[in-house]
């Protein structure tokens, strides 16, 4: 098992980001979600956090078992 040092080793994480990316481009690329302001904010706004999160979950886990 390789010994990951930085969260952005993780295939996951690299994964999460792209995905994230894909979800704001097809949100603004659609007609549908561009006149939908709220719609299109609260979708983009959620899909950061989730590569944004990721570390501090790691970093969490990795206290814990010390």
């Amino acid at each position: 098992m390789a010994t990951i040092k930085h969260f952005e080793d993780l295939e996951i994480w690299k994964d999460a980001r792209i995905l994230c990316k894909q979800i704001r481009y097809l949100l603004l690329k659609d007609e549908s979600f561009a006149k939908d302001f709220t719609l299109r904010n609260q979708i983009s706004g959620s899909s950061g956090p989730l590569w944004i999160i990721l570390p501090k979950v790691l970093e969490e886990r990795e206290i814990k078992s010390l």
